[in-house]
């Protein structure tokens, strides 16, 4: 079969390596001149556990994150080559509990204590792995002191064994193999505009800016997009049936050289916070909620956020979420300003639009931004649109997608009405 895949992320790379293994002629649109170029490459990369997930009691966004997690790896090791395992992980997290934390300590603790069963209980029966150590505890307490917080914001300290992966490296590899393998062939410079069906087969209609193409036909097409996913969908009339949005999320990556900047791993919760991340390269990625998050929108028309990226003032962005970190981490180098010209310091200050459901931001208990459990692929005939949820759950959902389009497992998916 001859497949379209919408969408060079990590979910797009995903489903097509997987589906070229699998013997089938994949075209890949994107509209970057490469493949992971977007968000894939500029997150924080977490492989979540489900521990930040605290505010969902029912514990079904850990469930569906640890699903992901435990098949990570595996799955991506099916696609390309990791190689040394320790260049691609970062640090485990601590997670520093603040005190204007949607949930106390306790509390974080008490949801901790749910997902550390779940990963014992799941581990045991997938055969999945994470991480060097996974027999050692999940969490343990720790003075926040002793781990470079400072105590006035920080209330309590858990280390753990969750890590980010190194989307820089990942993405490399990805790259590398889309564009190298033989039955993957690249569409690049275009703007999806609409998927077109004629009986039993499709068309992806796109525009460079100057001209409409239009290619095909294709037995089936893989909506992989992330901030523009449900503009495709319902210019096939395929609405949105709940409240969502897009937001625009930035991060403050630096290469410091011979320094270390000397904080910890660290996610900031429970709310609008941020992480800070160091991997073995020498990069370090910084989020300030605040700073970072710029843009929402609701509208089912296409934006352009890289347009958007270069309206940025990059300098504001950098001095607020290095200030607002080292508040609470100290440790974090104090004479490291960014903003300053300094030739031994390169920082980039980078990012992507972010889909989620809902209407509300993170700061409200109640919102759905706490809850991502309701994702994953959907088919409707040859039409398949695939709602990654969380980078975590990114290789799960690809092979799961792969499957669907296989007619002897698609009864596993829900239809798309």
């Amino acid at each position: 079969m001859t497949i379209a895949v919408l969408g060079a992320g990590i979910s797009g790379c995903g489903i097509a390596l997987e589906l070229a293994h699998r013997g089938h002629h994949v075209v890949l649109f994107d509209r970057r001149d490469q493949p992971m170029q977007e968000a894939s490459r500029w997150s924080e990369g977490k492989i979540h556990l489900g521990l930040v997930y605290a505010n969902d009691p029912s514990l079904r966004t850990a469930r569906m994150m640890l699903k992901g997690a435990l098949e990570f790896e595996q799955i991506v090791s099916r696609w390309v080559d990791l190689g040394d395992r320790s260049r691609l992980y970062s640090d485990p997290f601590n997670y520093a509990v603040l005190r204007d934390s949607l949930l106390s300590p306790d509390q974080v603790r008490a949801h901790f204590s749910g997902v550390e069963a779940l990963f014992r209980q799941q581990m045991a029966s997938s055969g999945g792995s994470y991480g060097p150590e996974p027999d050692r505890p999940l969490y343990q307490s720790e003075e926040p002191e002793s781990r470079g917080y400072d105590s006035e914001h920080v209330a309590a300290c858990f280390t753990t064994l969750e890590r980010a992966v190194d989307t820089h490296l990942l993405a490399d590899l990805i790259c590398d193999a889309v564009i190298e393998h033989p039955r993957i062939d690249m569409i690049t410079g275009m703007d999806v505009q609409e998927v077109l069906q004629s009986q039993q087969s499709y068309r992806v209609e796109c525009h460079d800016g100057e001209v409409a193409h239009r290619f095909g036909p294709f037995r089936f097409v893989v909506n992989a997009l992330w901030a523009n996913r449900l503009v495709i969908d319902a210019r096939r009339g395929l609405l949105p049936e709940r409240p969502f949005y897009n937001r625009m999320k930035l991060g403050v990556n630096i290469w410091p050289g011979e320094h270390d900047l000397g904080a910890p791993t660290t996610t900031y919760v429970l709310g609008p916070f941020g992480d800070l991340v160091r991997f073995p390269s020498g990069r370090n990625y910084l989020s300030w909620y605040p700073a970072g998050m710029f843009e929402t929108s609701a509208s089912l028309e296409p934006i352009d956020w890289r347009e958007k990226l270069a309206t940025v003032d990059q300098a504001k962005v950098i001095t607020e979420t290095v200030a607002e970190l080292q508040q609470l981490t100290p440790a974090l180098e104090p004479g490291l300003d960014p903003g300053l010209d300094r030739e031994d310091v390169r920082v980039e200050v980078e990012g992507g639009a972010i889909f989620a459901w809902g209407d509300s931001d993170i700061d409200d208990p109640g919102s759905e931004l706490h809850r991502r459990y309701d994702v994953g692929p959907h088919r409707n005939g040859g039409y398949v649109s695939i709602d990654t949820g969380k980078y975590t759950t990114a290789p799960l959902f690809c092979m799961q997608a792969a499957e669907c389009i296989a007619p002897a497992a698609a009864r596993h998916f829900p239809v798309s009405r």
